[in-house]
């Protein structure tokens, strides 16, 4: 068995923490650290698998061309 004492001598040396990337959906706006160190699959909150693509903005509907038919 060790002794308190001997333990104080030698510290167990600390762990430094790692930097994580951290990622963000932009579909939801969700941010989020993965606990894997891999580029996630899908968002953590939406589930979308195109977290990573920019939403497309909405066209507008194309007007009539003016061809009616009499």
């Amino acid at each position: 068995m060790v002794s308190s004492s001997r333990m104080k001598d030698s510290p167990k040396p600390r762990r430094l923490k790692t930097q994580r990337k951290t990622y963000e959906c932009l579909r939801c706006q969700y941010r989020w650290t993965p606990y894997h160190g891999k580029r996630p699959r899908r968002c953590a909150r939406c589930r979308s698998p195109y977290w990573d693509v920019p939403k497309r903005e909405e066209r507008p509907s194309t007007p009539p061309t003016g061809e009616e038919e009499a």
